[in-house]
């Protein structure tokens, strides 16, 4: 019986390198089965790669449905908005753009977001101040389940984290 160590250093010389591996990896039928193996990994590689990209694809694109049909219920429930979206339609899409952003919830309502739309509009000069008011009545959902209750305006120096 000899050393492990000897036997280590007799396998390496007689195998080169990377010892039997390299052998078994150079052999035909091995070769063309790594080759497949290879071929199966980069193509289920791809598959996840593709399938996670198009998340976000498919959840804009269910986005801007959802934003479209909000946006239809709010001008078929106020008739009144059509003739401010006539005055000047570029604002009255920026503003609508604004306040989904700034409270999305008031956006997806139609009596809110009408009620805004004619508060912005009605007044330019006053819209940042619309859409202001709408941001500060956007709280998160864990706030409002745990039942957090404040009159601070969230850009309040009162409501910044200390680490």
């Amino acid at each position: 019986m000899s050393n492990p160590v000897e036997e280590y250093f007799e396998l390496r010389k007689e195998g080169g390198y990377l010892g039997n591996v390299w052998k078994g990896l150079t052999s035909a039928g091995t070769g063309v089965q790594l080759g497949q193996d290879l071929r199966h990994g980069a193509m289920q590689t791809a598959m996840v790669v593709g399938s996670t990209l198009a998340i976000p694809a498919a959840q804009k694109v269910v986005g801007a449905l959802r934003k479209r049909h909000d946006y239809n219920q709010m001008m078929d429930n106020d008739p009144e908005l059509q003739g401010l979206k006539e005055d000047d339609p570029k604002f009255f899409n920026q503003s609508y753009t604004s306040l989904r952003r700034a409270n999305p919830s008031f956006g997806r309502d139609p009596l809110i977001a009408g009620a805004y739309m004619k508060k912005m509009v009605g007044n330019r000069d006053a819209a940042g101040l619309a859409l202001a008011e709408a941001m500060q009545q956007n709280r998160p959902a864990h706030e409002l389940s745990m039942g957090v209750k404040s009159d601070h305006s969230p850009f309040s120096p009162s409501m910044k984290r200390k680490y």
